[in-house]
């Protein structure tokens, strides 16, 4: 079928007499049923099991204007149109003025997944998920047409301008005040949900701030009416460095008689540092190469195999 979205408040068309001058069309009739049913419109609701033709306005460009709006989103409904001309012909072709139609004003919806958070430290892929309204048999929705993609930079000298994906200039240009939308793949056109992804990304630079943004249009021509300017949209850094950090205490060249705590520093020049761990492994006597688990009751314990070293790291105090 075909499919409509948004409130209508009108159908319309044109008509045309092909017989000889005088012969023109004289009135156009139209009639409107629901598909899943039997029953048809008779000018002020779905009421009567036989075809009921209305006057339309005009003749050539022709008009209806049902009152009350008849259409209920989700429902499947054919509408036909038949023309008289002033000889008393009626016309007969039954494809020229027939149109079966799916009524959908449910907006679809899409988010972002990846990127997921304000600091990126890899990213090749943007994804996301994606859904059209689901009703209630029989009612059913348009189905997702399209979902794109764009990005801007936040900052440094392109800030404000977006991706122009395949412009022929370097994979970190970003060229255009212009928001360019590029579609994203991995869906079928016509389902009610979908997983998507974006592959053709720009090369992004250490410490750019990016905005990623997603809209999602269905087969009855709803945009998603998302949070933000009608897209979903998430902001993050891209932050490849990995952090430094050092042990200032103990001095690993001398000998201590008691060590009653560690410290050092640590430090980051891109994200700055959100979290510092410790580790330590015995490496003398029946436990060594084992690492210290502090949530033994022994506070002198070293149970944890190498294998398990990942799991020995601890929280300390401060970044």
């Amino acid at each position: 079928p075909t499919y409509a979205g948004k409130p209508i408040n009108v159908l319309a068309g044109t008509a045309v007499d092909a017989g000889p001058a005088g012969a023109d069309v004289q009135t156009v009739q139209v009639t409107i049923k629901q598909s899943t049913s039997t029953l048809y419109w008779d000018g002020d609701g779905f009421d009567v099991n036989t075809s009921s033709w209305i006057l339309a306005n005009g003749t050539t460009v022709w008009w209806y204007l049902p009152s009350p709006a008849p259409f209920i989103t989700g429902w499947e409904y054919q509408a036909q149109a038949r023309m008289l001309d002033r000889a008393g012909n009626i016309s007969t072709d039954p494809a020229s003025g027939f149109i079966t139609f799916l009524y959908d004003t449910a907006v679809p919806t899409v988010s972002v997944l990846e990127p997921n958070a304000a600091f990126e430290k890899t990213l090749t892929v943007l994804s996301g998920i994606a859904g059209d309204n689901l009703y209630a048999l029989p009612q059913q929705n348009a189905g997702i047409e399209r979902i794109e993609v764009s990005i801007r930079v936040e900052n440094g000298a392109q800030a404000s301008k977006y991706w122009s994906q395949n412009s022929g200039v370097e994979a970190t240009e970003f060229d255009t005040f212009t928001e360019n939308w590029w579609p994203a793949v991995g869906f079928t056109a016509g389902l009610s949900t979908a997983d998507w992804r974006y592959t053709n990304i720009p090369t992004w630079v250490v410490w750019q701030v990016y905005t990623v943004r997603v809209r999602i249009l269905d087969r009855a021509r709803n945009l998603d009416a998302g949070p933000v300017a009608n897209v979903s949209s998430v902001t993050f850094r891209y932050d490849p460095t990995p952090p430094t950090v050092n042990i200032g205490f103990p001095d690993s060249r001398q000998r201590q008689a008691a060590v009653t705590q560690s410290s050092g520093t640590a430090g980051d020049t891109g994200s700055s540092v959100a979290l510092v761990e410790m580790r330590i492994r015995i490496n003398t006597g029946d436990d060594a190469g084992k690492f210290w688990d502090k949530s033994s009751r022994n506070p002198a314990q070293f149970s944890i195999l190498p294998a398990a070293a990942e799991t020995a790291w601890v929280p300390v105090n401060g970044t």
